[in-house]
């Protein structure tokens, strides 16, 4: 902010209404008129057009890294890693915190706007959502309070500015009017520094007015601002703060703010804070109002961000609704159950919209957690709102046991166990770690009080020996999965003999494999499992044959190139990196400025080659680019392509030697001098080759057209929108294919340079819109001639181009995959391929049992697709992982999602230190890496335990895409799950994406062949892949609700009081009740009037057979066939795990995924419910 400060005496444009930002500031007509001092004090600075490499210089040395400036906000990454600033040509407006630092700040628009400012609003506020984001949107002006005297509200910084200077103590949100989830957050701050009246003084704005469509007029007498403010007055003045209205005067119909009062009418406010009325006195306040702030007030009084520090152990004290702790139904209306007051009867409802209930009189509001703070005398039930404090949360928790709300095992929360901690004296809060953790002692002393002095069963066991909680249990298999998962198996190295598969011969069969493409001039996809050396092979091969080849791969300079560079002097072959744009190019890696790598990345990632972006430079910017302004001037990544494959394998520029290996990337095979007289090995399946246009932050398809078509001659059509509405006209259609047909159907890099809406692939998807083939499921399909193929998905807006590598002139082609689609890899490379798989029929099973030694061990039935936060149940994996890490001693490294990962950084179960590394406070977590990172790593390749968590499915629209591209219109089948299924080429896409995705994951762990164990808990495994053991979801039932369902067995149909009175059931009505509900939400208990007595309810079976014995835990499968979709989702969500390991014999023909479990051992309930786990013994 000092530093914005420092630029407030720059020039300003010509067009703008001042010379400086300074005078903008001072000036008293036309700018805000503050005085000098206001200026210094407030920081008050601008954000010049070009300044970011500045300003970054200016952080970098005073120690500031990477991570800390754009954690300021201030500043954004794209894609290709490279900083651009947030602000250019604003005024800037810093927030302070009650200290008086900055924290904050929001930007303004110049007038008329800056040039070089791209926001297009006239305020811009830090961008605080962003997870690498680290400021937080403060109250402005807290630091003006003064202790015991009031304070103004109001609408905008200016106006607090313009109050600040004439002296009085005034708060301001970020935004026009305080959110809803900040209102506690100012209540809170106004109550530290003892304020008991609040004046709230919003802009004078004109009356509003609408005609609806019957020209019926509607005059609004008051804005949203008013509104808003008389919102948070009641919200305060609910909460014991005076606050009032103050409205400030409207001569004429133009706006009016306190700014403007200030400056132009008086500096004394007065006469205007005399005049304020009480908030339920002023006109904008009414019934809806009121109502609208008590439902606030429960809401923001509610514990979902109170379990942010609760630990894993969860507590049904959260997951009460209003009718858990009321008894009442949705439709009820009547008293108010904790106590009657008044004369009419109708006034307390349930509002099942907003899950609380409502009083009418009291005009307040209840949800489940402040009812019952309520009845249990600790509120007032005209008040019962505002932030709970722990020993509220240890009340409301014991109140619950006592009325039968949750189980009398139901475990202590911790922010309660913490308040008995530091109530009793059994540690202080300086001894608690991380703020909330408590020390052993403490801990145990805590739960003795709680059983002793309170009466009340805390629901946890103590800490002894520094042992957790154990949420799950892992048996041992009949494979010994502990000698396999530590280093060497030597039991499974006995067991091997000369007929079995080894590595080494797995890897001498794939080296031979790819010789004999070599040799064949063929087109050839070989297929050889991960581990099997597939690109060792392929580099071997070369040297066995002697055959020149260009291997290309995904993984880059990191990685894979030293790799092959190192195997390459193994084996005494000459070999040459492939120079790269973005790392060669000095102008372009950033060498000579980010402002000049952001230009060209820009024309780069646009569609323009790098020959056309050296070409164009100069005559589109007026000068070449730097790194081609020295000596030759010749860019570096140019010169490096000055080499003849033929003869510049030797260092001796005068000897002739061909060179063995060229290293590149995919992209390089669109270059002829990379494939001419090689072989062409393709390492892993290329993502290189499709470009997606849609209207995304990266790239717009209607920009894109819309510019081509408006700067291209001779097709009829003006932009996007009239070339998609138009397209049908015949007399269009045909003169802009003759255009196509008179100058081909190429990607056209001219226009990239001239707008930035522009791309290189627009005419291939003009071509795709004119000449596409409607496929009937929502895609249209285009062939490109040579160029590729062009696919339009009319849902989404996008256009899709598949643009093949130019293997005309290779000697050969080699495709290698671990798990091939083979006609997946045809369609990407434009040619036809011979599937050669190194290993044949059973081999694969035994390579991974035997040879390998990887033990796979599947937990669970479901696919759990993982690209969805929503299908993420992060609680069960932790569940999963922390048993993992119990049962073996270690913690497993995991391989899932992107999505996944997110999902477990934000529910906090990766703990990472400053250098990013995995700390191992949260979940046991080795180290977690996503699918799409791992595919030809050998990160884990000496990794003994692992797991892999979900599945990838990007998508209908990724196989429906595919399908287009095959020719062929794929459609969904009906299932779900394990079930689904698509039509035609769909199926094999779908197996691409996710069951072959999954047995690579599995298959990155143990790669040496020293044993590994990975548990799958995903069920999208390939169906011959062999496993070590099996998982079964079961779910068990609290005692409670085993009883509730031997009580409905032996009735026929029954009240609730029916249930209470059968002798098999001890509960509460109020327990009972929620069981019987519970079922009617899972669809297999109905609730209707009966028809022989209209004044009860009964309840009558809707299907409780399909609940099988669900009263005990059960090892088979669930057979989904007899569930509907909703509760296999919910049997998805709510499951817990046990394993019961199957023997699955080499020498036994059977398929692994048919081998019975048989009964095994008697079912074990998990120990988060019911009796505990079995001894030894069992």
């Amino acid at each position: 902010m000092e530093w914005f400060h420092q630029q407030l005496d720059r020039d300003l444009p010509d067009e703008c209404d001042h010379d400086t930002p300074r005078d903008y500031y001072r000036d008293p007509e036309d700018g805000r008129g503050w005085d000098a001092d206001t200026v210094d004090e407030k920081l008050l600075g601008f954000a010049p057009a070009n300044y970011k490499d500045e300003l970054i210089a200016h952080l970098f040395d005073r120690g500031y890294g990477r991570e800390e400036i754009l954690a300021t906000g201030l500043f954004a990454e794209r894609d290709d890693g490279t900083l651009y600033a947030n602000w250019r040509g604003r005024y800037v407006l810093p927030y302070f915190d009650e200290d008086g630092r900055p924290v904050f700040a929001i930007s303004r628009a110049t007038d008329p706007v800056h040039s070089a400012d791209w926001k297009g609003n006239k305020y811009d506020k830090l961008q605080v959502t962003r997870d690498d984001v680290t400021a937080e949107e403060p109250i402005y002006g807290l630091d003006t309070v003064r202790e015991g005297e009031p304070v103004l509200i109001t609408e905008g910084i200016a106006d607090a500015i313009s109050a600040h200077e004439v002296g009085y103590p005034c708060i301001s949100p970020v935004t026009v009017q305080f959110k809803k989830s900040d209102r506690e957050d100012l209540l809170e701050a106004l109550g530290e520094r003892d304020v008991d009246r609040a004046y709230l003084i919003q802009d004078a704005e004109r009356p509003t007015s609408n005609v609806d469509d019957r020209d019926r007029l509607t005059l609004q007498q008051f804005g949203d601002g008013v509104k808003g403010a008389v919102r948070t007055a009641a919200y305060l003045d609910d909460h014991g703060l005076e606050a009032r209205v103050a409205e400030l005067p409207r001569p004429g119909l133009e706006k009016v703010d306190l700014d403007d009062y200030l400056q132009g009418w008086s500096d004394d406010l007065t006469p205007l804070l005399a005049s304020a009325k009480a908030v339920d006195q002023h006109p904008a306040y009414d019934a809806t109002t009121a109502k609208d702030v008590a439902l606030d007030a429960a809401e923001v009084s509610d514990l979902s961000r109170d379990l942010e520090a609760a630990d894993g152990d969860h507590s049904a004290l959260f997951d009460l609704d209003i009718r858990d702790v009321t008894g009442l139904s949705w439709d009820y209306r009547g008293e108010n159950p904790l106590g009657h007051h008044g004369d009419s009867e109708n006034y307390f409802i349930l509002l099942e919209d907003h899950g609380v209930a409502y009083d009418h009189k009291y005009k307040v509001a209840y949800n489940a957690l402040t009812y019952l703070l309520v009845d249990a005398g600790e509120r007032r039930p005209a008040s019962p709102n505002g932030r709970l404090e722990d020993g509220e949360v240890f009340a409301a928790w014991r109140h619950a046991k006592r009325k039968g709300a949750i189980s009398t095992g139901d475990p202590i929360p911790h922010r309660a166990l913490q308040y008995v901690t530091l109530d009793h004296g059994h540690a202080d809060a300086e001894e608690l770690t991380d703020g909330w953790k408590l020390p052993t002692g403490a801990y145990n002393a805590a739960l003795e009080t709680v059983r002793e002095e309170y009466g009340v069963e805390p629901g946890r066991d103590e800490i002894t020996g520094g042992a957790s909680e154990q949420t799950a249990v892992l048996p041992t298999a009949v494979r010994d999965l502990t000698t396999a998962s530590s280093g060497w198996d030597w039991r499974h190295a006995a067991e091997q003999g000369d007929a079995t598969l080894t590595i080494d011969d797995a890897r001498e069969r794939t080296v031979d494999a790819i010789a004999g493409a070599y040799t064949s001039s063929d087109r050839v996809l070989v297929e050889a499992l991960p581990t099997m050396g597939k690109s060792y092979g392929a580099v071997k091969a070369a040297a066995d044959t002697g055959e020149p080849i260009t291997i290309l791969t995904g993984r880059g300079h990191k990685e894979q190139y030293g790799q092959f560079k190192e195997w390459c002097e193994e084996h005494g072959l000459t070999y040459k990196q492939l120079p790269s744009f973005t790392h060669d190019c000095d102008t372009a890696n950033g060498e000579h400025g980010e402002e000049w790598a952001d230009t060209v990345r820009g024309w780069y990632n646009r569609g323009a080659t790098p020959k056309e972006i050296h070409k164009a430079a100069e005559y589109v910017l007026g000068r070449p680019l730097p790194c081609q302004e020295h000596e030759g001037q010749r860019c570096p990544y140019a010169s490096k392509w000055d080499f003849d494959p033929d003869t510049d394998g030797s260092a001796d520029p005068d000897e002739d030697v061909q060179i063995d290996v060229l290293i590149g990337h995919y992209a390089h095979a669109h270059k002829t001098k990379v494939t001419a007289g090689r072989t062409v090995v393709f390492d892993e399946f290329p993502d290189a080759y499709e470009t997606n246009l849609a209207d995304t932050p990266r790239t717009s398809l209607q920009g894109a057209v819309s510019y081509w078509l408006q700067s291209t001659d001779g097709i009829p059509f003006d932009s996007y929108t009239d070339l998609v509405e138009n397209r049908d006209d015949e007399t269009r259609r045909g003169e802009a294919l003759l255009w196509f047909d008179e100058h081909g159907i190429e990607p056209d890099e001219t226009h990239v340079f001239d707008d930035e809406s522009a791309h290189a692939t627009a005419p291939l998807a003009v071509y795709t819109l004119l000449a596409g083939t409607d496929l009937g499921n929502g895609y249209e399909r285009a062939d490109l001639d040579d160029v590729g193929l062009g696919v339009f998905d009319r849902a989404r807006g996008e256009v899709s181009v598949l643009q093949a590598p130019a293997l005309e002139y290779a000697s050969g082609v080699v495709a290698l995959d671990g798990t091939p689609t083979k006609r997946m890899w045809e369609l990407v490379l434009g040619e036809r391929l011979n599937h050669r798989p190194v290993l044949q029929g059973d081999e694969r099973a035994e390579y991974v049992r035997d040879a390998l030694n990887l033990n796979l061990v599947r937990t669970t039935e479901y696919v759990k697709p993982y690209n969805s936060a929503d299908h993420v149940n992060t609680e069960q994996d932790a569940a999963l992982l922390e048993a993992i890490a119990e049962e073996h001693g270690e913690p497993a490294a995991v391989i899932t999602t992107s999505t996944a990962k997110t999902e477990y950084e934000d529910a906090g179960l990766l703990e990472r230190d400053g250098d990013g590394d995995l700390t191992g406070d949260g979940v046991h977590i080795g180290d977690t890496k996503h699918y799409g990172n791992v595919l030809g790593s050998n990160e884990f390749d000496d990794t003994r335990l692992g797991a892999v968590i979900g599945s990838n499915h990007y998508g209908d629209h990724f196989i429906k895409k595919w399908g287009a591209y095959a020719g062929e219109a794929v459609d969904r089948g009906e299932e779900k799950g394990a079930g689904l299924s698509y039509t035609g080429f769909g199926d094999d896409v779908l197996q691409h994406m996710r069951e072959h995705d999954t047995l690579q994951a599995a298959m990155r762990f143990g790669r040496d062949g020293n044993g590994a164990v990975v548990y799958v808990h995903t069920d999208t495994l390939p169906e011959w892949v062999p496993l070590a053991g099996e998982g079964r979801v079961v779910k068990t039932w609290s005692d409670g609700m085993r009883a509730v369902l031997e009580a409905l067995e032996d009735l026929d149909k029954a009240t609730t009081a029916d249930v209470v009175e059968h002798p098999a059931v001890d509960l509460s009505r109020q327990q009972v009740f929620s069981h019987l509900e519970d079922l009617r939400e899972r669809g297999v208990l109905t609730r209707e009037q009966d028809a022989e007595d209209g004044r009860r309810v009964v309840w009558l079976d809707d299907g409780l057979h399909r609940l099988g014995e669900h009263g005990d835990v059960d090892l088979e499968p669930v057979d989904l066939e007899d569930l509907e979709d909703e509760e296999v989702r919910q049997l998805a969500r709510s499951s817990t795990y046990t394993w019961d390991f199957t023997n699955l014999p080499a020498e036994d023909g059977g398929s692994p995924a048919e081998q019975s479990l048989g009964p095994g051992r008697p079912p074990r309930a998990p120990v988060n419910g019911g009796d505990g786990p079995p001894d030894d013994a069992d």
